[in-house]
């Protein structure tokens, strides 16, 4: 045993001093280790009669990557229709197809009655003007626009109609598709810092001409002879954003709130008193939350430290990876935890955990240009691995690791610390003591429906952050 006299840490100093006969403190270590002889590694901070407290941070932690093939990207999860491609050179090639549909709120398809403020009259004429697609990039004034990475590059991607329809009760995950005409009828090529500034991309079929012009020509005949919905439905399915095969920069996050939605515009003219004969510029406005979305992801690998993820669930221990353990929104590429010498403290004698922290720092220079996920949940896994599932009131739902000392189910990155600090403590005790019975933890990214941020974290024993586990015990005499 070796021991090691320090000073101690101001808060621990705070964390106990509610304690009255805290005396002294005593600092020593003692090491974990997986190996047959275990012994432990500990830095007592308080002597009080027959209880001593502890700290450590040496627990031996297996990490491992691990991928769960597809995940759930339609209008019931996610938040953004996402359409882009970009290189990435530890995940490889990544894509971002969404499909979509509008469709008007009547049947059958029509103009809404336009009641006149002098005579309560409808138009008596109206004239068709044109057909305008529009996306918004910021759901809320404050939000931060879904660009990834947020490099300021001209995106060319392009707009197919449908050939399928998207059915509004059906699931839809990542890996699934929907047929499309092979030639598009519009092409946009957008500068990412001018939208920025604008939060609209806006496309006028009607000036683009040719197939675009055609598709608004239909939709503006559809609404002037009041066709029954279920034709409207059959004519235009919807689109499908697709990214150009050679321009690589990112992927855009469209929202899809009242912010993107298709518009009719339209002159009508009313009766009113007097004889005059106004014309009035309209608009006939649907939303894409009155139909479906989703969005397919896609990574080539090939060539990178994740090639060998090809099927589901498949895992990769971080040895195998350089020391490293990986995580990715959208792609379904997740971290896996476990801490084999945990239950080492018990060994000492009757120990208690007073507090548990999972410290989460990702390697040094890789969110440069590829941010990590704002937010991250842990979830229990099962002895095969797999995330722990059940149902509660017929919804299907993850089993989470419970938190300490908050409601919260989630844990923020901590961009002055860059890192996530996780509480842990019923966890660890629960481990500890061997009443958890799954030994694995998940780390999951939060709005893997809708973004594709990606983490590197080190689990080796070079120089630089790795994955600790920072546990404060209390050992009974």
């Amino acid at each position: 045993m070796t021991s090691i006299i320090k000073s101690l840490q101001p808060n621990l100093l705070v964390w106990y001093k509610k304690t009255a006969r805290l005396a002294g403190a005593v600092l020593f270590m003692l090491y974990f280790t997986s190996c047959q002889q275990t012994s432990i590694i500990g830095v007592g901070v308080a002597n009080q009669g027959d209880a001593q407290m502890f700290q450590t941070d040496t627990f031996s932690i297996d990490a491992s990557t691990l991928f769960v093939d597809s995940i759930q990207t339609d209008r019931s999860r996610s938040e953004f229709l996402l359409v882009g491609k970009y290189n990435d050179p530890i995940f490889g090639k990544i894509s971002a197809t969404s499909f979509v549909k509008f469709i008007p709120g009547v049947d059958p398809v029509k103009l809404p009655t336009i009641t006149s403020s002098i005579d309560g009259s409808t138009p008596i004429s109206t004239t068709m003007d044109s057909v305008v697609v529009i996306l918004g990039l910021q759901k809320f004034q404050n939000d931060p626009i879904n660009i990834y990475p947020s490099h300021n590059v001209t995106q060319t991607f392009h707009l197919h109609r449908l050939q399928a329809e998207l059915k509004d009760a059906q699931a839809y995950y990542s890996v699934d598709a929907l047929p499309y005409k092979s030639t598009p009828f519009a092409t946009i090529v957008v500068n990412v810092g001018k939208l920025k500034e604008d939060k609209f991309l806006r496309i006028n079929l009607d000036k683009i001409g040719g197939e675009a012009k055609i598709l608004s020509d239909s939709i503006k005949l559809m609404f002037t002879n009041q066709v029954p919905l279920a034709t409207f439905k059959d004519s235009f399915k919807g689109f499908a954003l697709v990214p150009d095969a050679n321009n690589i920069g990112n992927v855009i996050g469209f929202t899809n709130d009242i912010s993107t939605s298709l518009i009719l515009h339209y002159t009508a003219s009313y009766q009113q008193q007097g004889g005059a004969i106004p014309n009035t510029n309209e608009q006939k406005v649907f939303f894409i939350f009155a139909g479906s979305h989703f969005t397919r992801f896609q990574a080539d690998r090939t060539g990178t430290p994740l090639a060998a993820l090809t099927s589901a669930w498949q895992t990769i221990p971080s040895k195998d990876l350089g020391g490293n353990a990986f995580m990715q929104a959208g792609l379904g590429v997740y971290t896996r935890l476990s801490f084999p010498t945990l239950a080492n403290l018990k060994k000492l004698g009757n120990v208690v955990i007073n507090k548990a922290e999972l410290l989460l720092k990702p390697a040094i220079g890789s969110v440069l240009n590829y941010p990590t996920p704002e937010v991250v949940f842990m979830y229990q896994a099962g002895t095969n691995g797999k995330i722990i599932t059940q149902t509660v009131n017929s919804v299907f739902q993850f089993v989470r690791i419970p938190f300490d000392g908050t409601s919260n189910t989630y844990v923020s990155y901590d961009s002055q610390e860059e890192d996530y600090e996780i509480a842990l403590s019923r966890y660890a005790q629960s481990i500890m003591t061997g009443d958890m019975k799954n030994p694995y933890m998940m780390i999951v990214p939060a709005n893997t429906n809708f973004t594709v941020n990606r983490t590197i974290l080190n689990n080796a024993s070079n120089a630089g952050p790795k994955i600790r586990l920072r546990v404060y015990y209390t050992l009974f005499k």
